[in-house]
């Protein structure tokens, strides 16, 4: 799984006019991780922490709020052990 994987045309009002990734994206991608890490019946408390950041900007991530970079996004999967091909 990459980011690119959740790649729309849509555009984002934060986004729009800089070639940057859609807000479709955005929340698609924010909505993936939410969904597995609550299949994995993990808290935000607990991933956030895994992750050296705070339970809002995790919440942020997933609910599309702020913008997920690759970067971001591999590190949540590596947490969520979630394949990175």
């Amino acid at each position: 799984m990459k980011l690119s994987d959740f790649n729309f045309t849509a555009t984002c009002s934060r986004c729009n006019g800089s070639g940057k990734v859609s807000e479709t994206f955005h929340r698609s991608a924010g909505a993936w991780v939410k969904g597995m890490r609550k299949e994995q019946k993990l808290t935000l408390k607990v991933v956030s922490e895994s992750l050296g950041w705070s339970i809002g900007y995790l919440s942020d991530l997933e609910n599309g709020r702020k913008n997920w970079s690759d970067e971001r996004f591999a590190k949540v999967l590596k947490v969520l052990g979630a394949s990175q091909q």
